[in-house]
């Protein structure tokens, strides 16, 4: 038993792959400053997630978010935090500022150019937070900061930051804006912040937890920040509770409408041609097509609604006598058959978005390996019909003359390059070429 418990403290201890400390803070660092490349990546993965929202494509908004770098300076706010570095907490918050009204900026012009201004569903669900936002934002900054802060790099951050989704809600916000819809302007900013906020304490506690030196040495200013901190945590809580009630109790009504409705309200002399569920009214409309419905009847359907737990529901029924089953069958045909067409311009335009995000992934590893190898002058990456990449490497003139270029990467260095290669690009083969 006494060599199970060590084996389960084992698994879980962190100092093993723990990074040395310098170089967890180089990297958030690193992350923090939106300026050059960082800029132009943030301006692209909004226009490309505003046009995801717009055409309420998933995949294209997972692209997105992939690219996004927003994640950077909320890290460096917690990280700062955490460590009471008071000034990198400074310069992450004041670059999360600049990225945030950039992105908004750049999301409410879209809009505003933009000739559908549909409310799609994808833009729906980022306007009502609850607390199961607040708990993914905890948890994917959690996975966030740790993996910065192990020696095995892997593919958490992506991960995380699909599953916080920082961007649908600021282009969600800009959308907003850009319609006057004060509604979704707040509802998603209100899930920005919950993912910042959340994001941020997410960081301090893995800080914490890590055993991270920290910078101040007056006990009440730590204590201070703390009190700070754990009131914005708070203030931000409280309300996703209340929407998250809601949330459970209009998804509960929902689901026992749409059973009474498949289950208790077919008719044989009658087709149901539209069904209506208003949580805020608590009322189910029915829209029937086909023979006259007796007031009997009527009352029966009504009086089934208390064996699905809906009581206090009012139950509608509208008769459209003027139209006959037939007609309203080859209506829904020809519905159906708009929609298939709209699927076909879904589906070339998502072609299109998957050209343009390998073009932008491609520039985001150019720019990382450029920002990692400080010998290296320039580099070209190359896919060649996604069986294999070729890394084209220029040094600096300085060292090529000093070293040779056979120094200007490790073997470590060229392994490590490759492996990032071949996981980012699923490609079997990496030729790593040096000019």
């Amino acid at each position: 038993m006494e060599s199970f418990y060590r084996k389960i403290r084992q698994a879980f201890n962190l100092d093993r792959d723990k990074e040395f400390y310098h170089r967890t803070e180089d990297s958030i660092i690193s992350g923090i400053h939106f300026k050059g490349f960082n800029l132009y990546i943030l301006i692209c993965a909004i226009l490309i997630c505003s046009l995801g929202l717009d055409v309420n494509s998933t995949a294209v908004i997972i692209g997105a978010m992939l690219i996004s770098p927003l994640m950077g300076p909320i890290i460096g706010m917690g990280f700062g935090l955490g460590t009471t570095n008071w000034d990198i907490l400074k310069t992450a918050g004041r670059n999360y500022l600049i990225a945030t009204l950039i992105a908004l900026l750049t999301s409410t012009l879209y809009f505003l150019i933009s000739p559908l201004h549909l409310e799609q569903s994808e833009l729906l669900v980022r306007t009502q937070p609850t607390i199961y936002d607040v708990l993914i934002a905890f948890f994917g900054g959690f996975a966030g900061i740790m993996a910065t802060a192990t020696k095995q790099k892997g593919n958490v951050i992506p991960g995380g930051a699909i599953a916080i989704a920082l961007m649908p809600p600021l282009c969600t916000a800009g959308f907003g804006l850009a319609a006057l819809n004060y509604n979704f302007l707040l509802g998603a900013l209100y899930l920005y912040i919950i993912n910042t906020v959340f994001i941020v304490m997410a960081t301090f506690l893995a800080c914490r937890l890590l055993r991270m030196p920290i910078r101040q040495s007056n006990p009440e200013g730590i204590r201070r920040a703390k009190g700070i901190a754990l009131a914005i945590m708070v203030v931000t809580f409280l309300p996703a509770v209340y929407l998250g009630f809601n949330l459970f109790q209009k998804t509960k009504f929902t689901s026992n409408a749409r059973k009474f409705i498949d289950e208790a309200t077919q008719l044989p002399e009658n087709y149901l041609f539209f069904s209506k569920i208003d949580y805020g009214t608590k009322s189910i409309e029915l829209v029937y097509g086909g023979a006259e419905i007796a007031d009997s009847t009527k009352s029966s359907i009504s009086s089934k609604r208390k064996q699905y737990d809906l009581e206090d529901a009012e139950i509608k029924i509208v008769e459209s006598l003027s139209k006959p089953i037939a007609n309203i069958y080859q209506g829904l045909a020809q519905v159906n058959n708009e929609m298939d067409e709209k699927d076909v311009k879904l589906r070339k335009l998502e072609v299109q978005f998957d050209s343009l995000l390998t073009a932008l992934k491609v520039n985001a590893f150019e720019t990382q390996i450029l920002n990692n190898y400080k010998n290296i002058k320039e580099v070209e990456l190359k896919l060649v019909k996604n069986q294999s990449v070729n890394l084209f490497i220029t040094p600096k003139e300085a060292i090529k003359k000093v070293s040779g270029s056979q120094n200007i990467l490790s073997a470590q260095d060229s392994l490590t390059i490759t492996a990032m290669l071949s996981k980012g690009f699923m490609v079997p083969k990496i030729i790593i070429s040096v000019r």
